[in-house]
């Protein structure tokens, strides 16, 4: 659905993007992840067909954006992280003008203005004036604005920027909704909204892509090693920490104390050893019960801040 090839963009002598290139698949939900700074919004303003880039290609729906920006723009609802609205126009009159210019569907602009204020919770809202808005109603005009016609592809600019926690919930409860009928590209620093809403992310740092993929694969990719939770129980008040410690491959070895009638570990091991089979067969040689044993995920906050540092070493 959307191909960027080698997409560089600058302005003067501040380079935005550096030579960015990913793919994302027809109904895929995709999370645009970085820091402040990173570029997120100017690659959302090359896919909106905003701006276009300084050297390399965008292709969406299979047409080039640098030819057929209008058609593409006929398919693409974009919400900008600093929503495009009429503060004077009531709700349902700005909606209805969207749609009027939006080319709406068989029906007429009313209906479709009446059909995505629905969507978005702002049935109740339709007559008030939008500057009277509190900032997250006015985020949901900016979406409402955005899903007009029914696009096939979502661009949300960190779409729950400034509201209170309990909207944010609430529009990543539409966001999710919405991804059933639309291929979404999601942009956030917020990383646990990222994991929450996307199957795979791209993340970028000063203009540069470190990396496209699932959060577990890059989180796999990067581990030096593989971390365990383990519970034993000991009959007779035998040494855990010892025998423990010095399985093949294990670096290191936190006691967490007494749980669930034995005791807590977490370990760290090299990749390449077979904690599991290990594991067993020193509880089974020496009368352990082994109550609980869990392999640790790395979680994306995990991922992007070693990827960061990463970045900031010297070459």
């Amino acid at each position: 659905m959307i191909q960027v090839d080698s997409v560089s963009k600058s302005f003067g002598s501040v380079h935005a993007l550096r030579r960015v290139s990913f793919s994302v698949e027809q109904g895929e939900v995709i999370g645009l992840l970085g820091p402040n700074g990173a570029g997120k919004t100017t690659m959302m303003r090359i896919l909106s067909c905003f701006m276009p880039p300084s050297s390399g290609s965008v292709r969406i729906a299979g047409l080039d954006a640098a030819r057929h920006s209008l058609a593409i723009r006929a398919r693409t609802g974009y919400f900008l992280e600093r929503v495009s609205i009429y503060p004077d126009m009531r709700v349902a009159s700005f909606l209805e003008f969207v749609a009027g210019v939006k080319g709406a569907p068989a029906g007429g602009p009313k209906k479709e203005a009446a059909r995505v204020m629905e969507l978005c919770g702002l049935g109740h809202m339709a007559k008030r004036i939008i500057g009277n808005l509190s900032k997250g109603y006015q985020q949901r005009v900016g979406l409402a604005q955005a899903l007009v016609n029914q696009p096939d592809i979502l661009l949300l600019d960190e779409p729950t920027a400034g509201i209170d926690p309990e909207q944010v919930v609430e529009i990543r409860a539409l966001i999710k909704e919405l991804a059933q009928r639309s291929t979404v590209v999601f942009s956030s620093h917020i990383l646990s909204e990222v994991s929450q809403l996307c199957r795979r992310v791209i993340i970028i740092n000063r203009g540069e892509l470190l990396a496209v993929d699932t959060p577990q694969a890059l989180g796999a990719a990067l581990a030096d090693g593989r971390g365990f939770r383990v519970v034993v129980e000991a009959p007779g008040g035998q040494d855990l920490a010892g025998p423990l410690g010095a399985m093949p491959g294990v670096r290191s070895l936190e006691d967490q104390g007494e749980e669930a009638g034995g005791r807590a570990f977490l370990i760290q091991a090299a990749r390449e050893a077979d904690l599991a089979r290990s594991l067993c067969a020193l509880a089974f040689e020496r009368g352990w019960v082994l109550r609980r044993l869990e392999p640790l995920e790395h979680s994306l906050e995990d991922t992007f801040l070693k990827m960061l540092a990463r970045e900031k070493r010297p070459s």
